[in-house]
């Protein structure tokens, strides 16, 4: 059984799948089984920011779930970027799926370095991610990116799991994973040791506080936000 949560953080294998079978099998087991609950907690915070007509971004988008859940309810057009040119493949037979069944949003999906985003400077009204910083070695490039592109008004929203998150609440978690396959226990267990501490995050906030970056502990995450009003989260 896989149960221990590292002390230190022990990054992932990036580029993980090999082929698109992969993909589909986690793309199952995760982002619409595992993954479901975080995904739709990060929905209800960034859905009061959205609006048809706003330049909205999904940072680490893998296979467009989160980004076509909010595009459609949203009638919005998101740019999904990741850097895994496979999970893209599945967000775009995801996005022609949801076109076949008259889907009202629309989403649109690149494949792009985290900390080199294809995006003009100061352009986007809305940033959103959920839990992708864990497959990046300098959290505070993706950060400076995020505020590069964001407009000075304009809002990022962040959710990630912790490293460190509470050891009750991991177990409660694990006690409905299988223990293989894609989405799994030992995924599950990989992607949270390969995470980043609350206290991490708190070091590198406070080294670029000239980001404007806020953060706030959840029960298994953290958010990590710019313009963003804490009011919400109390809900």
């Amino acid at each position: 059984m896989f149960t221990n949560q590292s002390k230190e953080r022990i990054p992932i294998q990036k580029n993980k799948f090999h082929t698109i079978a992969e993909v589909r099998d986690y793309d199952m087991a995760a982002p619409r089984n595992t993954l479901l609950y975080p995904m739709q907690r990060l929905q209800e915070l960034v859905k009061p920011y959205i609006a048809e007509g706003k330049k909205i971004v999904n940072l680490g988008c893998e296979t467009g779930i989160l980004a076509l859940m909010i595009g459609g309810e949203c009638r919005a057009l998101i740019t999904g970027i990741d850097e895994d040119l496979l999970l893209l493949k599945g967000a775009e037979e995801n996005l022609r799926i949801a076109k076949l069944c008259n889907y009202p949003g629309d989403a649109e999906f690149l494949c792009a370095s985290f900390d080199s985003l294809p995006i003009e400077s100061n352009s986007v009204d809305v940033v959103f991610a959920d839990n992708f910083i864990y497959r990046c070695d300098k959290v505070e490039d993706v950060l400076k990116e995020c505020r590069r592109i964001v407009k000075e008004d304009g809002v990022v929203l962040i959710n990630q799991l912790l490293r460190d998150a509470d050891k009750e609440k991991i177990r409660f978690i694990k006690q409905y994973l299988k223990t293989d396959s894609f989405g799994g226990e030992k995924e599950f267990m990989d992607t949270l040791n390969s995470c980043y501490s609350f206290e991490e995050y708190e070091k590198v906030l406070k080294e670029n506080s000239d980001l404007g970056f806020e953060i706030r502990k959840e029960q298994l995450a953290v958010i990590i936000s710019y313009n963003f009003d804490d009011s919400e989260l109390e809900q």
